[in-house]
């Protein structure tokens, strides 16, 4: 048999270099040249143990010459049994990898879900915490809008104020011009300092309102831009979050990330400032402890508005009620000064007429008695209807009725004056002359005091512009 070393399973394996030449023929041709293998010792017996001969077999291919066919068919028997091994391995080998990989792939598939799991979690709960602040700056926004309108209606307000104040003290400072005997504390003069009072108090309190729903919108702005910051971080981290779930859905490499993994391993270096769910916690507390102090910001304001609309009213309405009171008696005054006036006027032509013509003197006296019966008839008459028809609770002792009782006293005290002068006519001319002089002295202050008031009361709704 001729023995052909590349035919050798495992040859190329041996480091077989070519071979040395030998004699022989083949198919009576010239001899040609035969090769024996000329090996490295140390590479044969590395290569040999690698495919796994026996010694035998490695004996044999050292000297393949020597080689016996037993020998020869020992070690190709041996190398199929070391090949069937080494491929059995390798299918172990290939089903364990294969197992190592899917178990990776299961595993990293329960990561990627519990992180996407985490994540779609983290949105939902930033997501309402974002509709949260959302509808607590809408609602901050408006509760600042109507405080600030609220303390605009508070400053005018106070500046309406200004012209029935400077109305009532120029009223004040010109009734100080009436004549000595007129300078009483009547009740128009007490109504006119009540009138100033009330204003001024009044302005004070509304100044002080102002000032105090200034300060709180001033705080109210400061909680709104802090719950809009938040708002600004929560809706930056809402949607990066988004991102990372629509970057997980489309795609498990780093490289589908922007700028490829360099952003992940930037991330990975810095991480965040706390870890754990203390801190998701505490970051959803946060938002809630801001929610809920813009709550009550809110509620203060809104009660403030509602305290400031309630104090505008109130004081307007006493404002008003003092000046109406004040016009009320400063018209009363005039009327009752005029009464005054025109019964002085009377009296005068009466005691003139007395003086004047004594003879006639008792049948104008009668006259005039006839004259009274009229108005006392009128007063009485008024004063009945007032007694019998008003409503019980109208049934009061008011100065309209004080006014008719003094008419009438005043009417019957006349026309008694008048029966006990025609009576000592002759011994009370000097009286009459002397009692004249001094009604024609108080018919002459009564007439200024009712001038002045009359100026008083020429404009009463003017704004202060023609004060002087």
């Amino acid at each position: 048999i001729f023995f052909r070393p590349a035919s050798v399973p495992g040859a190329k394996l041996l480091g077989m270099l070519p071979t040395t030449p030998s004699t022989g023929s083949r198919n009576g041709s010239s001899p040609r040249r035969q090769y024996t293998p000329r090996t490295n010792r140390s590479t044969f017996q590395a290569s040999a143990h690698m495919i796994g001969l026996s010694d035998n077999a490695m004996d044999a291919f050292r000297n393949p010459m020597t080689l016996k066919p037993e020998d020869w068919r020992r070690a190709t028997q041996e190398q199929f049994y070391q090949s069937e091994e080494i491929r059995r391995a390798a299918a172990d080998n290939m089903r364990r990898s294969t197992s190592a990989q899917r178990a990776a792939q299961h595993k990293r598939s329960e990561a990627q879900e519990d992180i996407s799991g985490l994540l779609k979690s983290k949105v939902k709960t930033t997501e309402g915490l974002i509709k949260n602040l959302r509808h607590r700056l809408d609602s901050l926004r408006s509760a600042i809008v109507l405080a600030n309108e609220s303390a605009k209606r508070l400053a005018e307000s106070h500046t309406r104020k200004e012209s029935p104040l400077a109305v009532c003290t120029w009223r004040l400072e010109r009734r100080k011009r009436r004549p000595k005997t007129e300078l009483v504390v009547d009740p128009c003069q007490q109504c006119l300092e009540e009138e100033k009072r009330v204003i001024d108090k009044a302005r004070k309190e509304l100044y002080a309102a102002a000032h105090y729903t200034k300060k709180l919108i001033v705080e109210a702005e400061d909680i709104y831009n802090s719950l809009d910051m938040d708002h600004r971080d929560k809706s930056q981290a809402a949607l990066v979050d988004k991102r990372c779930l629509q970057w997980m859905s489309a795609s498990g490499n780093v490289s589908a990330l922007p700028n490829g993994g360099a952003s992940a391993r930037a991330a990975k270096e810095i991480g965040p400032k706390f870890g754990g769910e203390s801190a998701e916690r505490s970051r959803v507390m946060n938002t809630q402890h801001l929610s809920d102090f813009s709550r009550d910001m809110e509620a203060r304001l809104h009660n403030t508005v509602a305290k400031n609309q309630q104090l505008i009213q109130q004081l307007d309405r006493d404002c008003d009620v003092a000046t109406k009171t004040s016009e009320s008696q400063l018209k009363k005054k005039i009327n009752e000064t005029e009464q005054l006036a025109q019964g002085l006027h009377d009296q005068i032509n009466l005691i003139d007429d007395k003086i004047e013509n004594s003879v006639r003197t008792l049948q104008q006296t009668r006259d005039q008695l006839r004259a009274y019966d009229a108005p006392m008839a009128v007063a009485k008459t008024q004063l009945n209807w007032r007694r019998s028809m008003m409503p019980g609770p109208e049934v009061i002792d008011d100065p309209v009725h004080k006014g008719l009782q003094n008419q009438l006293r005043s009417h019957a005290g006349d026309t008694q004056a008048l029966h006990d002068k025609i009576r000592s006519l002759e011994h009370t001319i000097r009286q009459l002359e002397t009692t004249k002089a001094r009604l024609l002295k108080n018919m002459e202050d009564k007439t200024k005091a009712r001038d002045l008031d009359r100026t008083l009361n020429m404009y009463p709704h003017a704004r202060g512009a023609w004060l002087d």
